[in-house]
């Protein structure tokens, strides 16, 4: 079983790392992702629906990498999708490697420290998760100096990232009594993989419009 673990890991480390390489290399020889005047994508909530649509129904499959003894699996929407979203981000958004890194290493620390290894699965605490997503937004902010669009992707790439380690593949590590089958990202759109990007981007927009708010208002009553 101790084997069958550690080769698991092995694969579950390549294929994650195979993926984004992949993608990255992908991303950075085709012009399929950039923005134009012309762009096609000329209705947001249409489109926006869709991909909500296309992300719930690829909720329901899981891209095998190991069989027996201990089945390892990946939920194309809970681990595939953010990993490609994160190779997107860092091959078109510069925000400087540190941001990356330092981000992404303090989200796996913490996902690692606070989640749980069951007999169900893994398992974090709701009041865990929201201390991560708060950790990682303003480490994001931080770190790019209020630069909004680095900060977006250092969060987004930095959340997903973190959880993938230190959430599913470093609770593996740990786990010696799990015999599966252990699918990453298994919650689909709402695995904490998933979730925690999209809810530091959400967190960074929402107190970036705030404090333009409260600026603006005390610019306001200062004129006045």
């Amino acid at each position: 079983m101790e084997n069958a673990l550690i080769i698991s890991l092995v694969i579950a480390g390549i294929a994650i790392f195979a993926i984004m390489a992949l993608s990255i290399g992908l991303i950075s020889r085709s012009s399929l992702l950039s923005t134009s005047d012309d762009d096609t994508w000329t209705e947001p909530i249409f489109n926006g629906l869709a991909i909500v649509a296309a992300l719930a129904f690829f909720s329901w499959f899981n891209l095998r990498l190991t069989g027996t003894p201990l089945v390892l699996e990946m939920n194309v929407t809970g681990a595939i999708v953010p990993i490609l979203v994160s190779s997107y981000l860092v091959v078109h958004v510069r925000a400087g490697w540190r941001s990356y890194l330092v981000t992404t290493m303090a989200v796996a620390g913490l996902a690692s420290l606070l989640t749980q290894m069951t007999m169900e699965g893994v398992y974090i605490p709701i009041i865990s998760w929201i201390l991560i997503v708060a950790v990682c937004a303003s480490l994001s902010y931080v770190l790019t100096n209020g630069q909004i669009r680095s900060a977006l992707a250092v969060a987004y790439f930095s959340a997903t990232m973190g959880m993938l380690f230190g959430g599913d593949v470093f609770q593996l590590a740990k786990s010696s009594t799990y015999y599966g089958p252990f699918i990453i990202g298994v919650g689909g759109m709402i695995d904490f993989v998933f979730l925690t990007g999209v809810m530091s981007v959400v967190l960074i927009l929402a107190s970036h419009h705030l404090m333009e708010f409260v600026s603006s208002h005390r610019a306001t009553q200062h004129e006045s």
